[in-house]
């Protein structure tokens, strides 16, 4: 058993005198590594496992330098760089990327970095993607993919790329997979449980003002909960998620909710980040936490 504080010589990414376990890991065969290891070796950045710790976590999206401190001063547990004037994985500009985080290492790196990559495209090739610094987590989504083969082997590809980088993939599965022309939740449930990615998104890919609960019902977003669980994959529940479907979805277990209309000025997802309405999430969901259970 390794403890807090050894350096863990498994680990085929990293092994640098800064990968020290955030907590116990048991003792591992190389070869056994998956992605959802990794969160133990961030080297002084929050990590997934303190991120997802204590019960389900605020994450909201930001654009710019400007909403990243918005958010973060309203306590978002996870930063997610996004532009939503590009999808709902909209890919932000490499400038903006940098900018915010250039924001979040000013307020001391306090939370999880992630980002989107839009929707995965064949004609770019992940080895010439450059990472930025501090991201934990890139996410890509399946538009289109729903009648064409291979999409499995262009992701190991980004698996590859960003693990090189000690960085982790995540594949959003689309609620309303059928308007996305992606492939349905349960495929992409299935390919993230057999990569051991360290989490399952499900979001929506239509931003008309129907939210996750208005394509999926309670019942199928438990059992995706349950079966991502027990392969000990994380859940992470996007869609136009408003204020009231925090304790719903969060009683099912789920251990990221994702905001950006809700923590935004008059709840326009186009609008700019409000650190008020991301307080009030924040607020909700940490009284949800202390909850006895």
């Amino acid at each position: 058993m390794l403890m807090v504080g050894e350096p863990w010589s498994g680990c085929p990414n990293h092994g640098r005198a800064e990968c020290l376990p955030r907590r116990e890991v048991a003792t591992k065969d190389p070869r056994t590594y998956t992605d959802a290891d990794s969160d133990v070796c961030r080297g002084g950045v929050v990590t997934l496992s303190e991120a997802t710790r204590d019960g389900p976590t605020l994450l909201v999206s930001v654009r710019d330098a400007a909403e990243a401190i918005e958010a973060l001063e309203g306590g978002a547990g996870i930063l997610d760089v996004k532009d939503p004037h590009e999808g709902p994985l909209g890919r932000a500009s490499r400038v903006a990327t940098h900018a915010i985080v250039r924001a979040w290492e000013s307020r001391g790196r306090r939370s999880l970095l992630t980002a989107a990559l839009g929707d995965l495209d064949p004609g770019e090739s992940a080895d010439s993607f450059e990472p930025p610094r501090g991201v934990a987590i890139f996410k890509l989504g399946l538009a289109g993919w729903s009648n064409r083969p291979g999409w499995e082997v262009l992701l190991d590809g980004w698996r590859r790329k960003l693990a090189s980088h000690s960085a982790n993939l995540v594949v959003a599965a689309y609620a309303d997979w059928r308007e996305a022309r992606s492939p349905n939740v349960d495929a992409v449930l299935a390919f993230a449980i057999s990569r051991g990615l360290p989490f399952f998104l499900v979001d929506t890919f239509k931003k008309d003002g129907r939210g996750l609960r208005d394509h999926v019902s309670l019942e199928q977003v438990a059992g995706w909960i349950a079966a991502a669980h027990a392969a000990h994959v994380r859940v992470a529940l996007a869609g136009s998620l408003r204020v009231d479907d925090l304790d719903l979805l969060a009683a099912l277990g789920a251990d990221v909710l994702a905001a950006r209309g809700a923590a935004c000025r008059n709840g326009d997802r186009l609008a700019s980040i409000d650190r008020a309405r991301v307080a009030t999430l924040s607020i909700q969901l940490a009284a949800r936490r202390r909850r006895p259970a």
